[in-house]
């Protein structure tokens, strides 16, 4: 049986596929030395604790997702902050570090945690955090493009607008997650991602 190619069909299928560029990550952690994440609020600033351990939980979870790192739990820290809270602040990063058995840590220091009231009942939700890379032994720098740290931020306003006609931009902002998506970004921070074109 004769088999003829199948251009025009191949053409037409890659015509109707959107185009993806690599966006490579920021900073390349060592896959060799365990990680541990380690979010800290800022003190002050009337920050949800629960909030503030779901965002490390989900960084943990979407950097071993992409094998981006070998990421190990924090729960030992949260037993001691539960259990001792003036011990816990009073830990140095190597400290943490050796609690958890990491020889390197990523440090989220959540800045900003803002909700603002919108007309309706409904808030607008703005965070902002920074990002730092510190070895795990000495708690030296080991990445950050800032003294710093790396600020990452997330506002409802970023969320992209639906062309669903029935999807307001307001009702969209209210359905978002800023602690998911706050997790996603500083993530992306550390492994390949694919930009649509």
């Amino acid at each position: 049986m004769k088999v003829f190619p199948a251009w025009p069909a191949l053409l037409a299928w890659l015509g109707g596929c959107a185009l993806y560029n690599d966006v490579p990550a920021e900073h390349t952690l060592d896959p060799e030395q365990p990680l541990v994440v380690v979010v800290e609020p800022a003190p002050m600033r009337n920050i949800p604790e629960t909030e503030a351990d779901r965002l490390g939980r989900l960084v943990a979870s979407n950097l071993s997702a992409a094998k981006a790192a070998t990421v190990v739990s924090a729960v030992p820290l949260m037993d001691i902050r539960g259990t001792d809270p003036q011990a816990y602040r009073q830990m140095t990063i190597a400290e943490k570090a050796a609690a958890c058995g990491a020889r390197q840590v990523l440090l989220i220091r959540l800045i900003q945690w803002d909700r603002t009231p919108i007309i309706g009942g409904d808030e607008s939700v703005r965070v902002v955090a920074s990002v730092l890379v510190l070895d795990g032994e000495t708690g030296a720098v080991r990445w950050a493009p800032q003294a710093s740290g790396r600020t990452v931020t997330y506002a409802t306003a970023d969320r992209p607008v639906s062309s669903n006609a029935d999807s307001t931009p307001l009702a969209q902002a209210m359905n978002a997650d800023p602690t998911a998506e706050l997790a996603s970004r500083i993530s992306t921070l550390f492994h390949k991602t694919y930009k649509n074109e």
